[in-house]
């Protein structure tokens, strides 16, 4: 229950049933016909390394926490010592930036980089660090580090090829949301992804970050509830924002409605979010004026 007696959308419900969700009559897919283009490659795994270092390779923050144990990470850079085949990573280029998006590969990914730093699996603030070792492999890589490894073997690793897939849309100019659409159907295995982790994946930006600040408004969060484990609080900021500057073009699906509207926002300016924030942040101070003063009025 709220602050406000509002009862909170996710507190009797498992974590994938979130209330007020997207309308029945909206979760029809736009008919939108895309032109995606994509190619094969094979990276050698040092460049890989140094990519996700430079973040020209990028994991979204969303995607499920790190989930792999020392002996499946330490089996996987085996695999690549030995010279075995390994599966594929999948990439999705940014249309803004160029950059590239994991959208499936990333626990492998992160080995890679886990074993090249020399840690495995550390956390943000973390005063001690578990030296990344590989554990339950061949007695010739027991208990090795990148480090330790010998040249021979790290030059291996180094040159060592992981296929990669890369997409890519080439049109509609005006409607460049096929991103979202691969994202939704590559990832459709295992949790459900919900639109909001969807869109802070591929549309993420100053609109973005804006929607994390204000979603911790003190009236928002009287209102709402705790805050939604699947952002739901952060879609519904969004649905505002993009209602109050594009009602009147509205049209169905919500979703995609709300799709086109962080991607055309992706990166606008501080001085029109902070606008929108305002108006968000003041409308909630009105409700909560009514409802403290009907409160009073009914305990007299």
């Amino acid at each position: 229950m709220s602050d406000y007696g509002i009862e909170d959308s996710e507190s009797e419900e498992p974590d994938e049933v979130v209330e007020g969700d997207t309308d029945p009559d909206e979760e029809s897919t736009p008919i939108v016909s895309y032109d995606v283009s994509s190619f094969g490659s094979d990276p050698e795994v040092e460049g890989i390394v140094s990519r996700l270092r430079r973040g020209s390779i990028k994991i979204p923050e969303f995607q499920r926490d790190y989930v792999w144990r020392l002996p499946e990470a330490s089996r996987f850079i085996e695999s690549l010592l030995l010279g075995l085949p390994v599966p594929g990573i999948f990439l999705a280029v940014e249309p803004n930036t160029g950059k590239q998006l994991v959208i499936d590969g990333q626990q492998r990914l992160k080995t890679l980089l886990f074993f090249y730093d020399g840690y495995f699996d550390p956390k943000p603030n973390e005063q001690r660090r578990r030296v990344f070792s590989l554990s339950k492999v061949q007695p010739a890589y027991e208990g090795k580090t990148y480090k330790t490894l010998d040249e021979e073997s790290r030059n291996k690793l180094d040159t060592a090829i992981i296929h990669a897939t890369t997409v890519k849309q080439s049109s509609p100019p005006e409607d460049d949301t096929s991103l979202y659409h691969i994202f939704e159907r590559l990832n459709c295995g295992g949790r459900k992804l919900y639109d909001q982790e969807m869109r802070i994946a591929v549309y993420h930006g100053s609109l973005i970050d804006e929607l994390k600040n204000i979603n911790t408004y003190i009236n928002w969060r009287n209102i709402f509830g705790k805050p939604s484990k699947r952002l739901k609080d952060q879609e519904l900021i969004l649905r505002f924002f993009a209602l109050f500057e594009n009602r009147a073009s509205y049209s169905r699906p919500m979703s995609e409605f709300l799709n086109k509207y962080a991607l055309k926002n992706q990166n606008a300016p501080q001085n029109k979010l902070e606008y929108l924030a305002n108006i968000f942040s003041d409308c909630l101070d009105v409700l909560a004026t009514i409802y403290l003063t009907n409160h009073r009025l009914a305990t007299i």
